[in-house]
């Protein structure tokens, strides 16, 4: 890992390098110094990972604003009315919604649990 810490921090690291590296981080629940790596990254897969760190350290509301945006990036560029967020991260979404609370949070958890994904989405 060590390795892969000090590729990260050369020039030379590609961004979807710096992303799988704090996507791994962030499934092993290392979020310590996740944040610097991924703040300036407005991609779906950016987006998605900072909602997965801020709902891990217990900051729902701005996890629910970044999964927010990364539902609608998908919609975009899919052209798609139903989506949902693939692997951990749509665990983590519907969590958010969950915890949440919110009438409207919880219309749309019902929602997201209802649709059955036909084909993955990769980002």
């Amino acid at each position: 890992m060590q390795v892969l810490q000090d590729h990260i921090k050369s020039d030379d690291a590609t961004n979807a390098t710096i992303l799988s590296f704090a996507e791994y981080k962030i499934i092993l629940g290392h979020t310590q110094d996740i944040e610097n790596l991924i703040k300036q990254d407005y991609s779906i897969r950016g987006l998605t990972l900072r909602g997965s760190l801020c709902f891990l350290e217990n900051r729902n509301d701005e996890a629910l604003k970044f999964y927010s945006a990364t539902v609608q990036q998908i919609k975009q560029k899919t052209r798609k009315r139903n989506v949902f967020l693939p692997s951990i991260h749509g665990f983590f979404y519907n969590l958010a919604l969950l915890k949440n609370r919110a009438p409207e949070n919880l219309n749309y958890l019902k929602k997201q649990l209802s649709l059955n994904p036909k084909k993955k989405i990769t980002f």
